[in-house]
């Protein structure tokens, strides 16, 4: 008798389990925050990032659309959230949607969780960062539409391929607008082609034949493909600040293509070669292409012997540099001295 009811109490002891594990991934499970529904998205105020994007600020991505998420690494239910929202961005990444996230913790305690968990969190997150949401319970969310208003707002379970595609159906083509000249340039800036399209502008706004709309038109395209050189060099500098001059040097070496030609190229390749001469910039930039060496080796979720073989290999590596390049590897060897459990 004895063996059935201690049968029967494991099999309940199962069955609440597997209740409780079920109820993370469920779409209903919301969050809680202050509605914005329809009203315009307010601004965060964020210091410190990881994966510091080239756009900080809500009204950066006025225009397209932005999905701002709340989060912790301690939350169970952000964990299907997060595979869900990297699976969207997979999809509409490359035509004008965009994720920032928030958390209140430790960036050490964010930065392992994100290197160390199933799926790696590869858009930005800002740290710490002041804002008027007032949310109170994650995972939660709100859908930000190109004219700078909130569209939706709830659990990040329930944002669906189908809210996303038609908000992104309203993002400007720049082939629509006036003049059929300066057509030609929006066409060439829908397809990425900064330079060419800011050569075209330019040839329109040069032109005795072009037409008022036309000229109207090529400004706006030419104030725009400025506005995007600008924001790309400006975080190339945040890059190096972020003590992260690899990056910047990836970011600027990027520019001179995407602006050959330019002003923005020849600014591009001055600021290359002056951190090229910098002798404490080029050790931290050769530290941390060793960093991004070793983790080259991950492959998640990380297993705990592998993260102590990484965590030794770091501090190995630490040893044999100094000043800054050293500082940039421990940074590294912190986020893996210890395996990643939540903390609140």
């Amino acid at each position: 008798m004895w063996r059935r009811r201690l049968a029967l109490s494991a099999l309940l002891a199962a069955l609440v389990w597997s209740a409780v594990l079920v109820v993370p991934s469920s779409p209903t499970f919301a969050g809680r925050g202050k509605s914005f529904l329809g009203q315009e998205a307010p601004e965060i105020q964020a210091s410190e990032w990881i994966n510091l994007p080239a756009r900080t600020s809500v009204a950066d991505y006025r225009g397209e659309v932005l999905l701002l998420e709340f989060f912790a690494t301690w939350c169970g239910p952000c964990r299907p959230s997060i595979t869900h929202l990297i699976g969207i961005l997979e999809k509409y990444g490359n035509r004008g949607f965009h994720v920032l996230s928030l958390s209140n913790e430790p960036r050490v305690q964010v930065e392992r969780y994100i290197h160390l968990m199933e799926r790696r969190m590869t858009y930005p997150i800002a740290i710490k960062a002041p804002n008027p949401y007032a949310v109170t319970g994650i995972p939660h969310a709100y859908l930000i539409g190109v004219d700078g208003k909130v569209v939706w707002e709830g659990s990040p379970m329930s944002l669906t391929d189908d809210l996303v595609e038609k908000q992104i159906l309203r993002i400007r083509k720049w082939r629509d607008v006036e003049g059929r000249r300066a057509a030609r340039a929006g066409k060439l800036l829908d397809k990425g082609e900064l330079a060419k399209a800011w050569a075209a502008a330019a040839k329109v706004l040069d032109s005795d034949r072009a037409s008022e709309a036309d000229k109207r038109s090529a400004r706006e395209i030419s104030g725009h493909v400025q506005a995007e050189a600008e924001r790309r060099l400006a975080w190339s500098e945040a890059l190096v600040g972020d003590g992260r001059p690899d990056r910047a040097q990836a970011v600027l070496e990027a520019i001179a293509v995407s602006f050959k030609g330019t002003k923005w190229n020849e600014k591009a390749d001055l600021r290359v070669a002056e951190l090229e001469r910098d002798v404490s910039v080029k050790e931290v930039v050769t530290a941390l292409k060793h960093v991004t060496r070793i983790l080259g080796t991950l492959k998640t979720p990380v297993g705990e012997k592998k993260r102590e073989a990484v965590h030794r290999a770091l501090k190995e590596e630490a040893t044999k540099h100094e000043g800054d390049a050293k500082a940039a590897i421990e940074h590294w060897v912190e986020i893996f001295r210890e395996k990643w459990v939540p903390k609140r």
